[in-house]
């Protein structure tokens, strides 16, 4: 399977229409259907917008799928804590920490 295949895949997946997709990427519809015809590749740009609409950019590059793409909410979460101070890290950590139980049978 092909980057192509892929990335067609992942709009599938994600239940975008071509121009939706390529409005999260920021190109033309004309260009995302480039794309998955194999016409072109989508550089670093087209790539970091499809992600942010949940797109798992390591599968469409690489074929091999994990558990590890972050969401929509886990990416701005993330984003967000890298931002913040140290005391702020803290205080975000102690919060989720108190609140957060893990399931049973998932404890470190």
């Amino acid at each position: 399977m092909s980057i192509s295949d892929r990335l067609r895949e992942e709009r599938k997946r994600l239940k975008l229409t071509q121009q939706a997709a390529a409005d999260q990427a920021g190109v033309s519809r004309e260009m995302w259907g480039r794309y998955e015809k194999g016409d072109a590749l989508p550089g670093g740009e087209p790539l970091l917008g499809f992600a942010l609409a949940g797109a798992n950019i390591q599968y469409v590059l690489t074929g091999h799928y994990t558990d590890q793409a972050l969401s929509g909410y886990e990416q701005e979460l993330l984003r967000l804590f890298r931002a913040a101070d140290t005391g702020t890290r803290a205080a975000i950590l102690t919060l989720l920490n108190g609140i957060v139980r893990p399931s049973p049978g998932t404890e470190k």
